[in-house]
């Protein structure tokens, strides 16, 4: 059972890398788009690793496995067939590297929260907090939002705006559900850049929503804000913080943003639409066909005739010793010599009286040599049957 378990989610994690790189290089080209509408990428990238179901599309550019094994074997060892890997060591792996990416999560987020017992209340689900250097949210169902005591009152105003804007888009949600699917997932390192870039992704939907009403001087005093939070830490297993990934390309895109034409809105859903058509889907699994026996090299016509009548016809049995001819059958050459000839015997004559004379004269008559046809010529030497 967990052996199937596994290669189950090997062959989902096979097919998901295929869309995950599509969404890497779409994502470098898409430097102008919104970000939420980049984050809908990722989306499909968390449909294809759940789905454990697969709609086969001749069109599909995510091609299957099995298909690339077995066009590798037809072209490198048609006739070599590789035995079936056993994988009941792997599955053992890997479900134990699961349950260690499971373990830290839930003990990062214990440690968290035994840094922030000891807080001051500054609203409905504000907090402040001695132990913290950046602000963060913190909670699933009940979210609450940690400002370090230290926090200037001036970017208050804008870190709260984020982490507002955090919680409304339900991100102390997806980020962790994000780290679930990685910690099911551990073992492909193209998915571990994609969580990365994920949560990278998410601060800049955050950071554009929370800076869309704000005029230049706002945008900028919002990254100076962002400049003075940030720390030097990874997003891995963490709660949604306020300037903890990628903070000087974060403070660029603020500084830089602009209002976004509906007509880009529609090219970039619409290329969203086809990533989803064209990486959600499988190409249709190829069947092995069974290789051929290769007919004979020859040009003569004759030979390959006989050789296929040779094939349908069934074959005769070997004579039997039984069966073999007569002598009288086997025609004798001309050449044989006399001696092995022996003529036929005389007839028997009955004597008559007063015949004597008349047999004597008979019996001293010379007796004609019989006359043989001429024997075909027969290629070879003539070996002697003992017949005659």
């Amino acid at each position: 059972m967990l052996e199937s378990v596994f290669f189950r989610i090997l062959h989902m994690s096979a097919s998901a890398a295929w869309l995950a790189l599509a969404v890497m290089v779409l994502r470098a080209l898409m430097k102008r788009v919104p970000r939420r509408i980049v984050l809908l990428l990722w989306v499909l990238v968390a449909l294809r690793l759940v789905c454990p179901l697969s709609i086969e599309w001749r069109f599909s550019l995510v091609p299957r496995p099995e298909t690339l094994v077995q066009s590798a074997q037809t072209a490198a060892l048609p006739a070599v067939t590789p035995a079936a890997p056993d994988g009941s060591a792997f599955s053992v792996v890997w479900l134990a590297g699961a349950a260690a990416m499971l373990l830290w999560g839930f003990w990062n987020d214990l440690r968290l929260r035994r840094r922030v017992r000891v807080s001051l209340p500054m609203g409905e689900n504000i907090r402040l907090c001695d132990a913290i250097a950046t602000p963060f949210v913190l909670g699933v169902l009940r979210p609450r939002i940690y400002l370090p005591s230290a926090i200037d009152a001036d970017a208050a105003a804008y870190v709260l705006a984020h982490e507002r804007a955090h919680i409304a888009r339900r991100d102390h949600w997806w980020k962790p559900l994000g780290w679930l699917l990685l910690s099911v997932y551990w073992f492909h390192p193209l998915l571990w850049a994609s969580y990365a870039l994920f949560c990278r992704d998410l601060e800049f939907a955050c950071d554009e929503r929370a800076a869309a009403p704000l005029d230049r001087a706002g945008r900028a005093a919002y990254s100076d804000a962002l400049l003075r939070c940030s720390v030097r830490r990874g997003a891995l297993s963490s709660p949604v913080a306020f300037g903890e990934t990628g903070v000087k390309a974060r403070v660029r895109a603020v500084l830089q943003g602009g209002r976004f034409t509906r007509r880009g809105a529609a090219l970039a859903l619409v290329t969203v639409f086809a990533v989803g058509v064209l990486f959600l889907t499988d190409q249709p699994a190829m069947a092995l066909q069974p290789s051929a026996e290769p007919a004979p090299l020859t040009d003569d016509g004759d030979l390959q005739e006989y050789l296929t009548q040779k094939a349908i016809r069934p074959e005769t049995p070997a004579p039997t010793p039984s069966a073999m001819p007569t002598p009288s059958a086997v025609p004798i050459p001309s050449a044989m010599p006399q001696a092995a000839v022996r003529s036929a015997p005389e007839p028997v004559q009955q004597a008559t009286p007063g015949a004597e004379s008349a047999a004597g004269a008979v019996s001293e008559a010379p007796v004609p040599e019989p006359t043989l046809p001429p024997a075909p010529e027969i290629g070879g030497d003539i070996v002697d049957s003992g017949g005659f």
